[in-house]
């Protein structure tokens, strides 16, 4: 089955926004280990901002099939927690089964992670 995955920050619900990335989850892995890097370049390229425009030179990190890298969403979103998630909104280390909530009846994704012990739920643990 088709599914595509992109980088999302739980704090603030923003997606990296990276299209057609398709069972490219361990690629939005790496993409999110290597977060700090990605930060330290976006803002040693601010740093030097004058130099590149009197340079001419224009530097872009391009991923998945030439697609720039947004290297400022990283930098807005430092210290967050990110996320992979798929193009249904399952987050990849959620259980993700489909469940009746006893209340209302209303069949909920569980957001717990995956291979948790006890019953589902809708909700995060406070863990993360």
């Amino acid at each position: 089955m088709s599914c595509d995955y992109g980088v999302y920050c739980l704090d603030c619900e923003a997606n990296l926004g990276i299209q057609d990335a398709n069972h490219r989850h361990q690629e939005m892995h790496a993409l999110i280990k290597l977060a700090p890097a990605i930060v330290a370049f976006r803002r040693a390229m601010d740093r030097e901002e004058d130099a590149l425009q009197d340079s001419g030179l224009e530097i872009d990190v391009m991923v998945l099939w030439d697609k720039r890298l947004d290297m400022k969403w990283f930098v807005q979103h430092e210290g967050h927690v990110l996320m992979v998630r798929d193009e249904y909104g399952q987050l990849h280390d959620e259980c993700g089964e489909y469940f009746k909530c006893r209340a209302c009846n209303h069949q909920e994704r569980c957001r717990r992670p995956a291979k948790h012990e006890g019953p589902h739920a809708k909700e995060r643990d406070k863990t993360k």
